[in-house]
């Protein structure tokens, strides 16, 4: 029958020994090794998640600022021309005004400068027309004659209505 030789009990009861010596000494400390890693590895990873989401959550923060920046910036370039073109508007207003009180006192001034040449030139004309009726009532010896001042009032009749009608 079977036969139990004790090299061969001794052998086992060695074998079951080393196994729980190796176990105790060499497995185990492996296995918490590999377990500390596995753990170290999925912090890692956690961490890198918790990275990327807080990424992605600054990436939208700065998208958003960068859209409201954008349209601050539309906002301020819309105001800056619409304020452009009301202070354009308003310094053409400003020139038409200014324009039109040079030409109304350009016309006044034109006005005036006429009255001033109209009657210098009536005062002229008087002069000459005087001069030339003295020169028709006296004849060459000095004296008047009375026959020539028909003459003389046919002469500033057509004279005034002449110029009357020039001047005017």
């Amino acid at each position: 029958m079977l036969r139990l030789d004790w090299n061969l009990v001794f052998t086992i009861i060695n074998l079951i020994i080393l196994y729980l010596i190796l176990k105790k000494l060499l497995v185990g400390p492996v296995t918490g090794i590999i377990d500390k890693r596995q753990a170290m590895i999925k912090a890692q990873l956690d961490n890198a998640a918790e990275k990327e989401m807080q990424a992605n959550n600054l990436k939208e923060k700065y998208e958003m600022a960068l859209l409201h920046a954008r349209e601050e910036s539309n906002t301020l370039v819309e105001n800056a021309k619409d304020r452009a073109k009301a202070e354009y508007e308003q310094i053409v207003e400003d020139a038409k005004k200014e324009a039109f009180r040079v030409k109304k006192e350009a016309e006044k001034s034109i006005a005036a400068e006429k009255e001033n040449t109209v009657r210098e030139l009536e005062s002229q004309i008087a002069d000459l027309a005087i001069t030339v009726a003295e020169k028709m009532l006296t004849d060459q010896t000095g004296k008047r004659v009375e026959h020539d001042v028909t003459l003389y009032d046919q002469f500033l009749k057509e004279t005034g209505d002449t110029n009357a009608a020039d001047i005017h």
